[in-house]
């Protein structure tokens, strides 16, 4: 059921990707999703003071390098690669960003201690820092015994099993906020364990998927209201101009599915088709944009028959026959 016309959004945010990728999120009516730690849309970095040497969790494998004037754009790839090699050896992967920035992953703690050693890239200077959220991984556990002990208590028997944060989650109902027996662990390390002690409790813990990215002001998907260029439309009836708590219309309409609800419901086509994108995102390691591409080859497009796909596919296979057999012609 919906809770009616007037009912208020959330009004906190939470930074996912702070300090290098930032990208605000909220949870809405009910944060009872069981997700990860969440990776930002590549290129939404920015800059931040990086922490000193000696707050760098043992556990970093992920690095940000940064020029400290301009950035990397026009900087050589090989005289990137070839510093790096020089001081911390062969990597097991380095991106160069879209905003300039170099992100490298590191294939042995000792590979990491070193490349924070870095100074210099040919002739540009550069600061190291780890990647705050690459480094680390949220995880649920769900245990009745807990729901009345506070946050606070439950963290002090986890910081020696590499947790750094625990949230509780609430819900709400009838206006009033009621815990739930389920926590969000955050651990400083890239992989979750299988479990952990609270107490005389083995909790297993599950991989954290957040909710899909929505908008309160044009109630799209995947980016947030501070960022948003869009106009402020209704989450109940799609119309622009005001919001919903002061909407009148008693039929809802959702702007993302065209369908008979508000944006913000579950039921919803688009938001369950964006929550498979982050399922797919947390669990494989990769980037929005693959696992989005991933979603949409998997979803047939409106007004293709199948008839016409296999009629094209057959072309295609009728050209690679071809050119295979005028190749096979230029070597005889």
């Amino acid at each position: 059921k919906y809770r009616g016309w007037g009912d208020p959004e959330p009004a906190t945010a939470f930074p996912c990707w702070a300090p290098w990728w930032a990208e605000a999120y909220r949870d809405e009516h009910i944060l009872y999703i069981m997700g990860s730690r969440n990776l930002a849309p590549d290129g939404e970095m920015r800059p931040s003071t990086p922490p000193s040497l000696k707050e760098y969790p043992s556990s970093s494998r992920f690095f940000v390098i940064k020029r400290k004037e301009g950035n990397f754009k026009l900087v050589s790839a090989i005289l990137i690669y070839k510093s790096i090699l020089s001081i911390a050896g062969e990597m097991k992967s380095i991106k160069k960003c879209n905003n300039g920035n170099i992100l490298v992953e590191t294939a042995t703690p000792n590979q990491a201690s070193q490349i924070v050693k870095l100074e210099h890239i040919g002739e540009h200077e550069v600061i190291v820092a780890p990647h705050f959220t690459l480094n680390q991984s949220k995880g649920v556990v769900s245990e009745a015994e807990l729901q009345n002990d506070t946050e606070e208590e439950i963290l002090k028997l986890l910081e020696n099993q590499n947790v750094r944060e625990v949230r509780r989650i609430n819900i709400r109902k009838n206006g009033q906020t009621i815990p739930t027996k389920h926590l969000v662990l955050t651990f400083n390390t890239p992989n979750l364990p299988e479990s952990v002690r609270i107490a005389y409790l083995n909790c297993p813990v599950r991989t954290y998927i957040p909710n899909p990215l929505r908008c309160y002001k044009c109630q799209r998907f995947g980016h947030t209201t501070q960022s948003c260029r869009g106009k402020l439309t209704c989450a109940q009836c799609s119309q622009i101009g005001h919001e919903s708590k002061t909407c009148n219309v008693t039929t809802p309409y959702c702007i993302n599915c065209k369908e008979n609800h508000p944006a913000y419901a579950k039921v919803c086509s688009r938001w369950k088709m964006e929550k498979e994108i982050q399922t797919i995102k947390i669990k494989q390691n990769i980037s929005f944009r693959e696992a989005r591409k991933i979603i949409e080859s998997r979803t047939p497009k409106v007004g293709v028959s199948y008839s016409s796909v296999m009629k094209t596919n057959s072309i295609s296979m009728a050209t690679q026959t071809a050119f295979s057999a005028e190749i096979a012609k230029l070597v005889s």
